[in-house]
């Protein structure tokens, strides 16, 4: 089996197909070939590799290609190199063939080893940073495969440059220029409808877990006409995100809500999830549920910094304690600056007052089926 391999590795374009076709009887049945269109497909377990072979009308037909799997076969010595960068610095004349993209991300590299005195070239594959294959062909058939590949990824590949451009324009933004438009859409939705027209706009379109929309108007109703905020703390604390944060806009808006309650939803939030990604502009953040709940933290933040949410008369406040301390992965001036805007330190902190499992359970049992 090792002279067969290193035949193997010795086979290069331009040899010819009777000179390949002799390795299978030195194989011991160790090495097969299929004989497809354009070739052949030796394999073995020790080593598989293909061989492609001149169209069947050329005379004589010769080899025009070979490739071999890394795991199997290293004729060139690369696998010890490491990466593309450690291979392009090592080998002198070593060039950057061509990069394809997956997803945004660098998929494969090929690195082209310089032409031999017959003009063929080793071209070294590496997917993700890992050596992959090696494989020889003319120099003329290299070009006119990387001009098609080109050619077929250009639209990809400017596509991905537009996404790019944008994103990098995104990040590029404040926090708060990034919730703007999203703030503009809430506060003209707030001064047409009023902050119970938008919840039971909400209502009506909502059918979360199969609930009818009648459901949803009922417990609506409740909340509007007939909840306390000792009603809404509790709540606040059973509530069910999968069902969003309308219901929670409303809260936060009427200015008889317990500080307590607007910490508990800020909390319930996961701030420590949301704000890194926001203030990095990371894909999928730049819309959707981050960005949602980042333009809430900001409204409450301004709210608190108003004196919107102020003691009520009769009532003792409601306790509270920070679930735990903010703690992010790193901390940037981004974080920071973000942390700073979105959560007052009021909300960080605990707040002394009465507390206690009642308050989580004055929600009428009737809805508890729907929110939990």
């Amino acid at each position: 089996m090792k002279e067969l391999a290193r035949l193997v590795q010795h086979i290069r374009p331009g040899a010819r197909a009777s000179d390949v076709d002799a390795l299978s009887a030195l194989s011991d049945g160790l090495l097969t070939a299929e004989r497809l269109t354009d070739g052949l497909k030796w394999a073995s377990d020790q080593m598989p590799c293909r061989i492609e072979l001149s169209a069947p009308s050329t005379d004589p037909r010769t080899v025009t290609s070979v490739v071999f799997p890394a795991r199997h076969c290293d004729p060139e010595g690369i696998a010890d190199l490491g990466s593309p960068e450690a291979l392009l610095a090592a080998v002198p004349g070593a060039t950057r063939a061509y990069v394809s993209y997956y997803q945004k991300k660098m998929e494969s590299e090929l690195i082209d080893l310089p032409a031999s005195a017959s003009g063929i070239v080793a071209r070294i594959r590496f997917n993700r940073g890992h050596f992959n294959q090696t494989e020889y062909r003319e120099a003329s058939q290299f070009a006119a495969m990387d001009q098609r590949e080109k050619k077929r990824e250009e639209p990809y590949l400017e596509r991905y440059r537009e996404e790019e451009e944008k994103e990098l324009a995104y990040k590029r933004l404040t926090l708060q220029e990034k919730l703007a438009p999203l703030r503009a859409e809430q506060a003209r939705k707030l001064a047409e409808l009023g902050a119970h027209g938008v919840l039971r706009e909400w209502a009506q379109d909502y059918s979360g877990w199969g609930e009818s929309s009648n459901r949803w108007l009922s417990f609506v109703d409740w909340l509007i006409t007939e909840s306390t905020p000792d009603d809404r703390h509790g709540f606040a604390c059973n509530w069910n995100w999968d069902h969003g944060i309308d219901v929670h806009r409303w809260i936060i808006r009427q200015p008889d809500t317990d500080i307590a309650t607007v910490a508990t939803t800020i909390w319930n939030m996961l701030p420590s999830d949301h704000i890194p990604e926001i203030a990095k502009g990371r894909e999928g953040y730049t819309n959707g549920i981050g960005l949602a709940h980042c333009e809430m933290l900001l409204e409450i933040a301004e709210r608190i910094r108003a004196g919107f949410y102020q003691p009520r008369e009769g009532f003792a406040p409601i306790g509270f304690n920070p679930p735990s301390r903010l703690k992010f992965k790193e901390e940037t001036d981004a974080i920071r600056h973000a942390t700073d805007l979105l959560l007052p330190p009021v909300v960080r902190e605990p707040i002394a007052g009465r507390g206690g499992a009642e308050l989580n359970q004055r929600c009428p049992a009737v809805f508890f089926e729907i929110l939990n």
